[in-house]
């Protein structure tokens, strides 16, 4: 009969342990998992804002392209020519001596 309850007690005492470690166990999890949670919030927001500017950017570009297409399409191949022969014109002047 002592020897029964000696296992009873080291039982208890086992138990008590596998709980202990068990709840110990637990509460880290749940740290583990607000931390984890607070992160992908952090970043769920970062990617966002991200986005948000990205549209913003991708409308800006648009709007550029649009504006240097209109400029191309005001300089003809005439005054390309032109410009190429006053290019010229200024380095031949620029060639002469003083």
């Amino acid at each position: 009969m002592v020897i029964l309850e000696e296992i009873r007690s080291q039982n208890r005492i086992a138990l008590e342990a596998v709980e202990g470690h068990h709840q110990e166990i637990r509460r880290e999890l749940q740290d583990f998992r607000s931390e984890v949670q607070s992160d992908t919030r952090m970043l769920r927001s970062a990617v966002q804002g991200n986005a948000a500017d990205l549209q913003h950017l991708k409308a800006e570009v648009s709007a550029l392209k649009d504006q240097v297409a209109r400029v191309d399409a005001v300089i003809t191949l005439d005054y390309r020519e032109r410009l190429h022969r006053l290019e010229a014109r200024v380095e031949a002047l620029e060639r002469k001596p003083a």
